[in-house]
């Protein structure tokens, strides 16, 4: 019986909490409207530009590098194989991959430091993931342009200027981002 109160007060707690307007619980499109703003330079004030000098070494694709992205828009998925959300949002990736492919977008997939080899392996079979694969080995891209939480997403246009997708959600992110691409004035 406590354990039933404890589940209904959780759940009031967050239909009130993340209702936004009152009309119930935030779910489905809704529910993360991104709007990919452009990360700025925090000394000049202009768009910052993607660092692809990065030491990031390739895990799936040995002939590509971080270099091989410049000035050419991609979408960068930055994961740790063991975190849950990453392994239930790779798929939705691929997915995007294959509809980003349509307009010669590349999407990748960057591990973090914190994955051995044997445990990256093991996660490309288990979820069957197709894109090319870097591993962040030594925190390069981690330290950069993360914020210790994974799964991040970072879209990057072709003039190297990029967005870092906040509050990605497996659900309704992947589709919001192939409409920002498509729109051609957000890069």
């Amino acid at each position: 019986m406590k354990l039933l109160i404890q589940a209904v007060v959780c759940f009031a707690f967050f239909n009130v909490a993340f209702a936004g307007n009152g009309q119930g619980p935030l779910v489905g499109p809704a529910a993360t409207k991104h709007t990919f703003d452009l990360s700025f330079d925090k000394e000049t004030k202009k768009p910052a530009l993607i660092d692809y000098t990065l030491d990031i070494k390739p895990f799936t694709h040995p002939e590509l590098s971080l270099a091989s992205l410049e000035k050419k828009p991609a979408v960068l998925f930055y994961f740790s194989a063991l975190c849950p959300h990453c392994q239930k949002s790779i798929p939705f990736i691929d997915k995007m991959a294959k509809e980003l492919e349509k307009d010669s977008i590349q999407v990748f997939a960057i591990a973090s430091s914190r994955n051995r080899e044997n445990q990256i392996a093991d996660f490309i079979t288990k979820y069957k993931v197709s894109i090319p694969l870097f591993h962040d080995h030594k925190s390069a891209f981690g330290k950069k342009y993360g914020n210790g939480r994974v799964p991040m997403v970072v879209m990057v246009g072709k003039n190297g200027t990029f967005v870092i997708v906040k509050n990605f959600k497996h659900e309704t992110s992947p589709a919001q981002m192939i409409a920002a691409f498509k729109d051609k004035k957000k890069f």
